[in-house]
């Protein structure tokens, strides 16, 4: 992992772990504004971390192409394997419609 990826993380988490103490608070006092606070820290501060991960992933999917994602293993045809959405056929519905 590139040293730049590996400090923010640490800081997220622990931005996260800071709103446990309030979300607690906010529900033990049934008080909206820390509970409130506590959700926002702890979910943005998730959720900030999940967009770096991504990041970090298209950083090294872009430096080594063997860490790219290539899809299932072992389907040698999409298709065949059901993983491919045949069009739906339009039969059933024009036959309701020409019944009414």
């Amino acid at each position: 992992m590139p040293e730049r990826h590996r400090l923010i993380p640490h800081i997220l988490n622990i931005t996260s772990l800071l709103g446990f103490p309030l979300l607690t608070w906010g529900l033990i006092t049934l008080q909206i504004w820390p509970t409130a606070m506590g959700i926002f820290l702890i979910t943005g501060a998730e959720l900030w971390c999940l967009d770096r991960m991504v990041v970090l992933y298209e950083y090294m999917a872009s430096t080594d192409r063997q860490l790219a994602y290539r899809g299932p293993v072992g389907v040698a045809d999409p298709q065949s394997a059901g993983m491919v959405n045949e069009p739906s056929s339009s039969a059933p519905r024009e036959a309701a419609r020409s019944s009414q």
